[in-house]
């Protein structure tokens, strides 16, 4: 779960996260915030130049706000 802290990190991403959702495009400006939330949360360094990798901490960022949001919501 993120902190308020995190989430307001994340916050300004947030848009271009949730369209890489539907799209699958990313323009790339939040990897590094959403690498270094993800480290902070015991995940190992994301590899740049793997994919598979960006889609992974991508779709973590946007399970992360989800459930942010949804426990603020209560």
């Amino acid at each position: 779960m993120l902190s308020s802290e995190e989430y307001e990190k994340l916050l300004p991403h947030r848009e271009e996260i949730f369209r890489w959702k539907e799209t699958g495009n990313y323009n790339g400006s939040g990897m590094i915030t959403i690498d270094q939330l993800r480290q902070s949360k015991g995940c190992r360094p994301l590899c740049y130049s793997c994919d598979g990798n960006k889609r992974e901490a991508l779709n973590d960022a946007y399970l992360l706000i989800i459930e942010f949001e949804k426990e603020k919501t209560k």
